[in-house]
């Protein structure tokens, strides 16, 4: 009956049904005793008949099936047996094939990312979680080794300090880079135009310098954001905005601005980073190795030490060729007036909060309430001691000191009548004095004095002089030239300030030829 497929309960049934008998043939009992007795469900192959089936259906279907898939075989073939039969004869005859079975199925789709050897390809890309904090991250990683090459961290992304901090930087310790992959984002323009002025001095001069493609290629380092963010970016970013969704923190205020992303958010950052580069570098990818390990030599072509220009001389370079560049990238603006007032300011910020490690640590353990102290201390001591400076200067050469926010939208609404016939007068002259290009500054420190002429900025550093000096020559009109300043400052005969909401063609074309 077993061997004509009837079911051990059928069994039971049919002897109940012909002997009378109602105990001891249950089907768990007859399966028990077909199973001591070594009585078989089907005729049962032997193992030397079942090795020659299995053998058979190799030379029919191919390496690739395995015990699952030749069972299946095998039964539509009308042989039938246990997969685990099947598994153990398969481990003994065609290894090679269980071997390739075992080691898993071949990728044989395209990789863009992929890379032979240390120096082949070299993957950059940004990071903006922060981004409205003024914290922006870019990684450069070896695509053979997974190792970070290099890493810097900016208030907002910038062409030189990417090309100096991460390219050259990389370029300097490891050699030349076969390729370099971006996006099409601009900020990577000057290291591209570098690379491909370097092209000649590459491993594999036959391959592209450069591959911009979509942020989905560039894997390699797409990959690395989310260690990034869950260990550095998130934990900093929502202390902040904690802040800003209860309205205690600005971040349209430039001074809060300042102190938030460069003097505070940044530092952090980068303790985070730091430790998270080292930790990356020193571990194990599984199925790869160390890449700490991996990058050892370095690149296959030496870097050409002598032709790898600094940042200031390949950004010159960049405009004789190919036109303009962003030098600088401000996120808010320096308020102190002087690097004296800035050191002093910083002390006293220091002597509250001396550890910047134990401050990341804290928060990266979801204790932000300390984070959050810092940055507002930081904006009290900042703003403390530029009022302060400030309100010194006026007292002695009527300098114009830093208003609050209400002050501000006071003298530039009813109460900046004055200040608007101030702009209204200056126009005319504004415009004479950059057609005879006579417009001078002072160099005043910090205070940017100057006017723009088409896109060069006209400004002469004629002689050094102290603020308070500089103020009453212009309060006298000892020279001829204008101060300009931002919306911080009351607007005067001798300082021009933008309008802060431009409504007309002339008040828009007064802002743009202050800026």
């Amino acid at each position: 009956m077993r061997q004509e497929k009837c079911s051990y309960a059928d069994i039971a049934n049919n002897i109940t049904a012909q002997f009378g008998v109602e105990r001891g043939v249950s089907a768990r009992s007859v399966r028990r005793f077909c199973a001591g007795n070594v009585v078989p469900k089907r005729n049962a192959l032997t193992t030397q008949q079942l090795q020659v089936e299995v053998a058979s259906a190799i030379n029919e279907a191919g390496p690739t099936y395995g015990r699952k898939m030749l069972t299946g075989y095998l039964a539509a073939k009308g042989v039938h047996a246990a997969e685990r039969r099947v598994g153990s004869i398969l481990k003994n005859i065609c290894q090679p094939y269980n071997a390739e079975r075992c080691h898993g199925a071949r990728n044989l789709n395209p990789s863009p990312d992929y890379a032979k050897y240390m120096g082949h390809k070299l993957h950059i890309d940004q990071n903006e979680k922060l981004v409205i904090f003024g914290v922006t991250h870019v990684l450069a990683i070896d695509g053979f080794s997974s190792m970070i090459v290099a890493h810097s961290i900016m208030p907002v992304k910038n062409n030189v300090i990417i090309y100096d901090k991460v390219f050259r930087s990389a370029v300097m310790k490891y050699g030349m880079w076969d390729q370099v992959r971006v996006d099409h984002g601009k900020e990577f323009y000057l290291t591209l135009f570098i690379q491909e002025m370097l092209q000649e001095h590459r491993h594999d001069r036959e391959a592209a310098p450069y591959c911009q493609t979509q942020s989905t290629r560039n894997h390699t380092v797409e990959r690395m954001w989310p260690e990034v963010n869950n260990r550095v970016n998130y934990p900093l970013k929502t202390a902040l905005v904690g802040m800003t969704n209860a309205e205690i923190l600005d971040m349209e205020d430039s001074i809060s601005k300042y102190c938030v992303s460069i003097k505070l958010t940044c530092q952090l950052a980068q303790i985070g980073i730091t430790r998270m580069v080292a930790s990356w570098n020193a571990h194990r990818i599984p199925g790869k190795g160390i890449p700490s390990v991996l990058s050892r030599g370095g690149c296959q072509a030496i870097a050409p030490v002598n032709q790898l220009l600094d940042a200031s001389a390949a950004a010159d370079l960049y405009q004789q060729h190919l036109g303009s560049l962003t030098r600088e990238s401000t996120f808010g603006a320096d308020p102190f007036p002087s690097a004296d007032v800035r050191s002093r300011a910083e002390m006293d910020f220091n002597d509250q909060f001396p550890d910047m490690e134990a401050l990341f640590e804290a928060t990266v353990h979801r204790n932000y309430r300390h984070f959050q102290e810092a940055v507002m201390c930081l904006i009290d001591v900042t703003k403390r001691y530029v009022e302060h400076y400030w309100n010194l200067s006026s007292q002695t050469s009527r300098a114009p000191k830093l208003l609050t926010q209400r002050e501000q939208q006071g003298q530039h609404t009813g109460d900046r009548t004055p200040g608007s016939s101030f702009r209204e007068d200056s126009l005319d002259g504004i415009q004479e004095k950059i057609e005879e290009g006579i417009l001078a500054s002072q160099n005043l420190d910090s205070v940017l004095v100057g006017l723009r002429e088409t896109t060069n900025l006209l400004a002469i550093n004629q002689q050094r002089m102290s603020m308070k000096e500089a103020f009453k020559c212009l309060v006298c009109q000892e020279f001829n030239g204008l101060l300009l300043g931002d919306r911080g400052y009351a607007c005067m005969p001798y300082l021009l300030t933008p309008y802060p909401e431009p409504a007309t063609d002339p008040e828009r074309a007064f802002n743009l030829a202050h800026a």
